[in-house]
């Protein structure tokens, strides 16, 4: 169980730090615990579950948050934690596409990028930057029951930011999205991940593709949990909390969003021939 130290109120930072500088990078979420989640970089592990006590509390939030019963009691409706990063691997066509995305991985298969074919050697002509390949994930991001495969994208300078690249299949043809750190932070193992803009909002999210490709409409950013510190009609600071597409309140939000951020983390491997070899093969 991870201990809170302290729950800042989110009007108060975003206002403080808004004041001080125009131009922020990085995570200005209220900070809840000093022992934030790591990414695993080994193998897929669920958390056991274990009842929580009624009514919910943000500590048996923390303790097990993907029990069905500690859901059932929040305020607002929120879904089970899904699995995604499972697949029938005795299904001939999840079978198909990974091996068509081991291909990829080895440089043997080309796949599409902003409309042109490219080989994964190719990606730092495409981006413009020197960029390494140093992790990757298989998840079903869309739920759609077919895995995609993201690429984690580290700068050889300091000059660029990191990056993710999302290969995704659709009807046979693979597809890449290339989406900026901040976009696609958080991975958890149900496909869900946090974003920010910036001091003045922050969601997050699930991803979906469009059925057709074009560069500007090819995913769409779905949240389910939102922070706004501004009003574009008034041109002013105005808080708005959202889950689920509800306004609601800071507390409520604060909730949820602690029970987001301590679901399970997505399952993230060093980018090897081995491991390329071992997940992606029967």
């Amino acid at each position: 169980m991870k201990k809170i130290i302290s729950l800042l109120l989110t009007g108060t930072l975003l206002i403080t730090l808004n004041t001080a500088c125009s131009n922020v990078s990085e995570d200005k979420r209220p900070k809840i615990s000093q022992n934030s989640p790591q990414k695993t970089v080994t193998t897929i592990s669920s958390k056991a579950s274990v009842k929580s006590p009624s009514p919910v509390t943000i500590e048996a939030i923390i303790a097990d948050p993907i029990n069905s019963e500690t859901i059932s009691n929040m305020p607002l409706k929120q879904e089970p934690i899904i699995n995604r990063q499972t697949f029938d691997r005795t299904n001939s066509n999840i079978l198909n596409i990974l091996n068509d995305y081991k291909l990829i991985l080895n440089n043997h298969t080309s796949f599409i990028d902003s409309n042109k074919n490219i080989f994964i050697n190719q990606l730092n002509n495409t981006l413009g930057t020197e960029m390494e390949i140093t992790e990757f994930t298989i998840i079903d991001l869309d739920g759609s029951g077919v895995p995609e495969v993201v690429l984690a994208l580290s700068p050889l300078t300091s000059k660029y930011m990191s990056h993710f690249l999302i290969l995704h299949n659709q009807n046979g043809t693979f597809y890449s999205y290339v989406v900026p750190y901040r976009g696609f932070e958080d991975l958890k193992v149900d496909g869900t991940f946090f974003r920010s803009g910036g001091v003045m909002n922050y969601h997050y999210s699930r991803i979906s593709f469009n059925h057709h490709y074009d560069t500007n409409t090819s995913y769409t950013m779905n949240d389910f949990i939102s922070f706004e510190a501004y009003d574009e009609n008034t041109n002013k600071t105005k808080f708005s909390y959202y889950v689920n597409n509800q306004s609601t309140t800071e507390d409520e939000l604060n909730q949820y969003r602690i029970y987001q951020d301590n679901k399970p983390d997505a399952t993230w491997y060093s980018y090897t021939k081995e491991n390329i070899e071992s997940l992606f093969s029967p």
